[in-house]
């Protein structure tokens, strides 16, 4: 994918949404494991995974190739 690209759909608005939304259902998970009264560790292992996946999404990035084609190198 082109940086450029990448660059213009990170910043679009509707990714912007979705990566709110994503946050919000990591933030709604954890916070149902801090609240709960109950002990529940099967659930509990499950919203910890699902918060992982959510972590995954919004930090995925491609490999990013510049106008020449050039591998973009990752920032650290």
């Amino acid at each position: 994918m082109l940086e450029q690209d990448y660059k213009d759909w990170r910043s679009s608005l509707v990714t912007q949404e979705m990566l709110r939304d994503v946050a919000n259902a990591g933030e709604a998970s954890a916070l149902e494991i801090l609240n709960r009264r109950d002990n529940d560790p099967y659930d509990d292992q499950y919203l910890k995974g699902y918060i992982f996946g959510l972590s995954v999404v919004a930090g995925w990035k491609p490999n990013l190739i510049d106008s020449e084609g050039n591998e973009v190198p990752d920032e650290v």
